[in-house]
């Protein structure tokens, strides 16, 4: 890699940036206790950024070997030619200091192969044995390892590194009196030896049965409280329009709005990117920008825009470290938890809807407007407790205004994989369409 930019440098090219990513992957996948496929991959991936006579160009291949180095050269040349805006957007940022994390050390070579298989039968096993799961529709193992280089032009050299191991399973439940229900259900872990099999099949038939009898509820407008994954599902769609890219490409229903209160005071939304709950902690962005702690929304306040190298530059803004290829991205939101348990926050609600689950978030949410109209599914609350199950049914509103009607927050915090940490959230009234 540091051929290539010497080689690049050379060649006239102001800046270059290369970043390596290798991804091993093993996934076990079985069906009525019989392994249907076992698969072990590893991909090299590399991404090149370059600007040359002002412009930048990137590309993307799996092929960066030395024979190569002088055709790519030659592709950022062509493209540059091809390329009509003379905007400058750098890819390169100066040495930086940045903070030491705690990996997590895996624990995949501990396990053999036939011993994973064991765990993925172990489960089936126990969910078939239920009288209730009429069928198992298969059990999934996967784990995941990724290792990053990042080079550049100013000397820059950086590594990451992250793994993960994924559990799922999938299987149809019901009872005489109703219409069957499919459920699946995975759980992520840092290490195999985190999982307890008995305790991962229990919640998943917890939670599959909890679904038996699922109906729509009558139309009307209902209290709403969200589960952390929920929330987290609802939220991805619209949390880029706070950033530097949206606003400077006005986008954004919030240009102009910097240090203003937009929303309820119990709303305090953060950065972590190495907070300890999170499944991976960011050093640095995919620019080699140092990636720092701050509040995105502050009691109600939109206080800090992110930024890359190139909205940054754009808006006069300092970086933030949240430049990931050629969008600005967030590492690790965090919804600053309130004082209420989940039990609590249902008592004080009383009568509402408890939300797990929504469908049709790309077609049926309109980020501009905050306007939202969805299929979900949860549970009626009813007299302070989770009673029964509801699908089938359609919740509208405007999640900006849902931002200013908060009633309660839970103090139990919930991360995920893809770098949410939420807790149990209630609002005022939201309409739904049932029957």
């Amino acid at each position: 890699m540091n051929k290539f930019i010497k080689l690049a440098k050379k060649a006239g090219i102001e800046e270059v940036l290369v970043t390596k990513s290798v991804g091993e992957k093993t996934t076990i996948s079985s069906f009525e206790r019989v392994v249907e496929k076992v698969i072990k991959k590893c991909i090299s991936h590399y991404s090149i950024y370059a600007v040359y006579e002002g412009k930048k160009i990137s590309l993307h291949t799996e092929n960066f070997s030395s024979d190569c180095y002088q055709e790519i050269i030659e592709k950022i040349k062509q493209q540059a030619a091809f390329t009509l805006t003379d905007e400058y957007a750098p890819v390169c940022c100066p040495k930086q200091k940045y903070s030491s994390v705690n990996v997590n050390k895996d624990d995949y070579e501990d396990f053999t192969i036939f011993q994973k298989k064991l765990i993925v039968d172990k489960i089936e096993k126990l969910v078939a044995k239920d009288p209730l799961v009429l069928k198992c529709e298969g059990v999934d193992y996967g784990e995941s390892k990724s290792n990053s280089r990042l080079v550049n032009s100013n000397n820059l050299n950086l590594h990451d590194s992250s793994s993960s191991v994924c559990v799922s399973v999938c299987a149809t439940v019901g009872d005489k009196e109703s219409e069957p229900e499919n459920f699946s259900y995975g759980k992520e872990f840092h290490k195999i030896e985190n999982l307890d099999v008995k305790k991962f099949v229990n919640k998943f038939l917890k939670l599959a049965k909890s679904r038996i009898g699922a109906a729509p509820a009558p139309t009307g407008f209902y209290k709403t409280v969200f589960s952390p994954e929920c929330f987290a599902s609802l939220l991805e769609c619209f949390i880029s329009k706070f950033t530097g890219l949206a606003l400077y490409r006005n986008v954004s229903p919030f240009v102009g709005k910097v240090n203003t209160k937009l929303f309820s005071e119990k709303l305090t939304i953060e950065e972590t990117p190495r907070h300890n709950k999170a499944f991976h902690q960011y050093v640095y962005d995919g620019q080699g920008v140092a990636c720092t702690k701050k509040k995105i929304i502050n009691n109600g306040v939109f206080e800090t825009v992110i930024t890359s190298l190139y909205s940054a530059r754009k808006l006069n803004l300092p970086l933030t470290g949240n430049g990931f290829g050629d969008v600005d991205d967030y590492t690790n939101l965090l919804i600053k938890p309130g004082k209420h348990s989940k039990k609590e926050i249902l008592k004080e609600v009383s009568n509402g809807i408890y939300l797990t689950g929504l469908d049709g978030l790309h077609a049926g949410v309109n980020a501009i407007t905050g306007d939202f109209s969805l299929k979900c599914e949860g549970f009626l609350i009813e007299n302070g407790e989770i009673s029964k199950p509801v699908k089938m049914m359609i919740v509208s509103g405007n999640f900006y205004k849902m931002l200013n009607d908060i009633t309660f927050l839970g103090k139990k915090l919930k991360s995920f994989s893809d770098g949410w940490i939420l807790p149990v959230i209630a609002f005022g009234e939201l309409a739904y369409s049932g029957k």
